[in-house]
């Protein structure tokens, strides 16, 4: 849960505002996820959650929907309610969250008046004074039918309706509450993951006492007896009373208006203080680490200038093998069912490289009818190898989509192709297996957000999610452990973030981005990362290039199960420079290091972390 301030909401319409100054482009970027994505980064730095909604309703390009609705003479009410019942149909963001964008954003276009802050709320324009009649719309005068927005009425439809410019908003992301009869305090939204409280807690009641992680919470001990003076709300006296109590009380009591977005308990800043601190062992290498692959007893390192796999005892990190034949820019590699596998990148098409782990014998995989074209990721799924390709290259660039290759692990035939024409895959970068799941990242092109493709691989059905509406924005790597699916978004500008998804059904779960978590930003000569987060059990470990307490770079360790920080490593006796790819199994922690410049980097392994 994130709280907006009347602060951070004037920047959310002054944002709006400079984003429309533009003659030019302005509209335009209102549905460009990437430029505004782009633009939100400088004019709010501080607001991701509020900037996740913005970009989704561009990506969305609710602004376009909006004037089309406004430009067909719909009551606004009407409109904002197509609208914003659209956006909360292709995004992962709330209804109440989909309709406070949706308001901002046609009041920013000029449709509407601007709603007043959230601490203290604008007296009645003079010129809306007057009652008009029923069911007028909203923003305008108010009659005996609130107009989209308004507070519910409770009781009898004869209730004095407050016009809308004199009633305060529910928080955003909640639904709207009726508000306390005079006398009573007005009820606070519950936390974030917890159900609201109930209604009728007397004027004066202590504070309420948080309930466990994942319980309702304790209801606050009374202050003296309710109140027994009031009518029912049924009645147009006791409805006027409850108005000007309304207005009153806001007046005194400053409203904090609740961003929320897809139900998930909040992280937690603090890390735990008991935590065992690991031993860190340090091996160098010769040349610049690329990717690293663990399975059994050893752990193979891929590295460039010159290209070379290093394989090592993951125990004590000493020479098993050497091995440079058969490579070209090993990009990455992974390791399963007694094979290593790598993706080489360097040449126009590239291709895929078998490694024997016992004998070291060679297999080289390449050509467009083995549907390998400039493969950048290898998962292993028992029998089945998954290859990523950027596909086709030209002296302009890549064509724009990318494809998938199922490969058979004994003999490196073809299965199957997934061509990213068919199945919106324009970019992929990474790939993460998950039971019958192979899992892949696009990192979109040509501007676009990027996302995540899930393929089932009993059937070839695939599943893809995008946009900003989960917090995706230049998605690099990807883990998976148990239930949950973490994608690391590593924006051209920004700092890192997490998007957590539900493997069941690539639902939205939670975003983990902030200033608890010390996230650095993108490092250019880093380009894609396909091995940027690791997952095993109840961890998640993200590779942060420039993060730190030194700018070095660190590792930030997270509770897979709430997203709450753990702890970030950084500094001595780490010594993290420029942390690129992660791997993680049940003991060990293993971190390639890029190093300082015109330096081979080495590798940096955390054990006893627990």
């Amino acid at each position: 849960m994130s709280e907006i301030s009347p602060e951070r909401l004037a920047a959310v319409r002054a944002a709006l505002a400079q984003i429309l100054a533009s003659p030019a482009d302005g509209r335009a970027t209102l549905s460009n996820p990437g430029r505004m994505s782009n633009t939100l980064q400088d004019l709010l730095p501080d607001a991701p959650m509020e900037k996740m909604a913005l970009v989704a309703a561009a990506d969305d390009r609710l602004a376009e929907r909006l004037a089309s609705l406004f430009a067909q003479g719909l009551p606004p009410d009407t409109a904002l309610r197509i609208a914003s019942e659209s956006l909360a149909a292709h995004t992962a963001l709330t209804p109440q969250s989909c309709e406070w964008v949706s308001r901002e954003i046609a009041a920013a276009l000029g449709y509407l008046p601007q709603r007043g802050t959230p601490s203290a709320w604008a007296p009645a324009d003079p010129g809306r004074g007057a009652p008009a009649a029923p069911g007028a719309g909203f923003g305008g005068p108010a009659g005996p039918g609130p107009g989209f927005g308004a507070p519910r009425p409770v009781g009898a439809t004869d209730i004095t309706v407050v016009p809308p410019s004199q009633q305060p908003q529910a928080p955003f992301g909640q639904p709207q509450q009726p508000q306390a009869p005079f006398g009573q305090a007005q009820q606070p939204q519950a936390p974030f993951g917890q159900p609201p409280q109930q209604p009728g807690v007397p004027f004066g009641a202590g504070p309420q006492q948080p309930g466990g992680f994942g319980m309702p919470p304790q209801p606050p001990a009374p202050y003296g007896p309710p109140p027994g003076n009031l009518k029912p709300p049924g009645s147009r006296r006791s409805a006027k009373v409850w108005a000007a109590a309304a207005t009153a009380a806001v007046a005194i009591v400053a409203v904090v208006l609740v961003f929320v977005l897809r139900s998930g308990p909040t992280p937690t800043p603090k890390s735990n203080p008991k935590l065992a601190k690991p031993t860190v062992s340090t091996y160098h290498v010769s040349s610049g680490p690329l990717s690293i692959a663990l399975e059994g007893t050893h752990a193979w390192i891929s590295q460039t200038a010159p290209d070379r796999l290093l394989e090592l005892n993951a125990s004590d990190g000493t020479q098993v093998r050497v091995q440079s034949d058969g490579l070209d820019f090993p990009w990455h590699i992974t390791a399963g069912g007694g094979n290593v596998w790598i993706a080489n990148d360097r040449k126009n098409p590239g291709f895929v490289t078998r490694v024997n782990a016992t004998t070291g014998g060679i297999t080289r995989i390449s050509g467009t009818f083995n549907g390998i074209a400039n493969p950048t990721a290898v998962a292993v799924q028992g029998s089945r190898v998954w290859v990523a390709n950027l596909g086709a290259e030209s002296k302009t660039g890549f064509t724009g989509y990318g494809s998938v290759t199922e490969l058979d692990a004994s003999s490196g035939t073809v299965v199957k192709s997934f061509p990213g024409a068919k199945s919106g895959i324009t970019y992929p970068v990474a790939l993460a297996v998950s039971g019958p799941f192979v899992w892949v990242v696009d990192s979109g092109y040509h501007g676009g957000l990027g996302g995540v493709t899930r393929i089932d691989s009993r059937d070839g059905s695939t599943l893809t999610k995008t946009g900003g509406g989960y917090g995706f924005e230049r998605p690099s790597s990807i883990a998976v452990s148990g239930s949950r699916v973490w994608v690391l978004n590593d924006p051209y500008r920004g700092r890192l973030s997490v998007t957590e998804i539900n493997a069941s059904d690539a639902s939205f779960v939670r975003l983990l981005s902030g200033l608890q978590y010390e996230f650095g930003s993108y490092v250019k000569y880093l380009q894609y990362r396909a091995e940027g987060i690791a997952a095993v059990g109840d961890r998640v470990w993200v590779a942060d290039p420039a993060g730190g307490s030194d700018g070095h770079g660190a590792v930030t360790e997270i509770d897979a199960r709430t997203g709450g920080l753990i702890r970030v490593l950084s500094g001595a006796p780490y010594n993290f420079y420029t942390p690129d790819a992660i791997v993680a199994n049940s003991s060990q922690v293993w971190v390639s290091e890029f190093g300082p410049k015109n330096a081979p980097g080495w590798i940096t392994v955390l054990r006893s972390f627990r």
